[in-house]
């Protein structure tokens, strides 16, 4: 119990880090019937940490081998599944022991959690990529056919059609009021729901696909979809969040199909 304190104080004292209690981790886990085993496993705990919308997951272990005591702490992302790994060990106290672990983990946290997690895709990230792609490349005309739900309510606005509108004006694409003007059509379907409600926060879960087709030959051009997270203060805003995030990932796959 000692060692998980000394973590969680220094943790907390990194600025732009939130962190979420195992004991949170454990309600939500029992909530969502992820834990089969009895026993918190990594597959689950990255679960719980995906649903409040935790970027980072710390687990630890604790060992000993001839007197020696051995702290080891994993720092996973729940989005690439990637791991950095921190251990301190030593024959003094474990309190010790456990203040040169936290202090490591501070450590791999504030320098190496970049690498860990996925690029950040900005909307102004996203245009600039596929403006530099396409050149001055020939762009369809498009028709936007675009539907969304969110599950407990609902909200105005689509976020949807509002981040395709956004990435397609400012990368020259001509969105058209009417399908036989069209040269492309794309279809969007979305969903999100409120996955959690903790304190102040409300995460939420979006899936969203685009579908492509040629208007004349109704031939289909590309089909995705994505699955992405919102977490906000206000559901309607984790809701719109989720969304948009899911389809600016999708957009970027979807028109470099477009344009040949």
């Amino acid at each position: 119990a000692s060692a998980s304190l000394l973590v969680q104080k220094n943790i907390t004292s990194l600025p732009n880090v939130v962190l979420v209690e195992r004991a949170e981790l454990e309600k939500i886990i029992d909530e969502q019937g992820l834990n089969k085993s009895g026993v918190v496993s990594q597959d689950s705990a990255v679960s719980a940490g995906q649903l409040v919308g935790a970027k980072l997951i710390v687990t630890g272990s604790i060992f000993k081998v001839s007197g020696t005591t051995n702290l080891v702490a994993k720092l996973m992302s729940t989005e690439t599944s990637k791991v950095v790994a921190v251990s301190a060990s030593g024959t003094d106290s474990l309190d010790a022991i456990a203040q040169r672990l936290s202090t490591a983990l501070a450590t791999a946290i504030d320098q190496k959690a970049e690498s860990l997690l996925p690029p950040v895709l900005k909307e102004d990230d996203v245009v600039s990529a596929l403006n530099a792609k396409f050149g001055s490349a020939k762009r369809p005309k498009i028709f936007l056919d675009c539907k969304e739900h969110h599950v407990s309510k609902a909200i105005i606005d689509p976020a949807i059609e509002t981040e395709l509108k956004f990435v397609l004006g400012g990368t020259g694409f001509e969105v058209v009021g009417s399908q036989s003007d069209a040269d492309v059509l794309i279809k969007g379907e979305g969903v999100s729901e409120t996955t959690l409600k903790r304190g102040e926060f409300v995460a939420t879960k979006a899936r969203v696909e685009l579908t492509a087709t040629d208007v004349k030959s109704g031939k289909l051009i590309a089909s995705d979809r994505q699955v992405s997270i919102g977490l906000d203060a206000a559901e309607s805003i984790a809701s719109k969040q989720a969304l948009e995030n899911a389809t600016s990932r999708l957009i970027l796959r979807i028109l470099t199909k477009l344009v040949k």
